[in-house]
């Protein structure tokens, strides 16, 4: 999994994945080494940073341009708020599985989230013009 195999061709949005896929590999390196516990922390702090900044700014290019399908992508964010939420408040009390559980939420956004409904949205933004 590498950044640039997850740009969309805006520039904000290409900068934002290619954080939080960084992110992903410093995390799964430290999880294969044994050194998860501060890059837990570190990964879930970018996490909670990504899920305001990003989702924050996509929705309102989305309601700017009149993106059509909005609210599917709006609860899409809402509801990994609340996966997050539930890491947060419960994962952390489970050391040694909460680096692989937050790794899978984390590739589990990426490959569905991402790859597939933040693809459309660059498209209809690049057809606006945003770039």
């Amino acid at each position: 999994m590498k950044a640039d195999d997850y740009k969309h061709g805006i520039v904000w949005m290409d900068w934002q994945h290619a954080d939080l896929i960084k992110e992903f590999h410093a995390l799964h390196e430290a999880c294969e080494k044994g050194d998860s516990a501060l890059a837990i922390m570190k990964s879930s702090k970018t996490l909670e940073r990504y899920i305001e900044d990003h989702f924050g700014l996509e929705e309102a290019y989305m309601i700017k341009y009149g993106f059509p399908d909005f609210k599917r992508h709006q609860l899409e964010h809402l509801t990994f708020r609340q996966k997050f939420k539930e890491f947060r408040e419960t994962g952390l009390d489970r050391e040694a599985k909460v680096g692989s559980d937050l790794l899978l939420l984390m590739v589990d956004w990426i490959m569905k989230h991402i790859m597939a409904t933040d693809k459309e949205v660059a498209r209809f933004l690049a057809r606006k013009g945003v770039k």
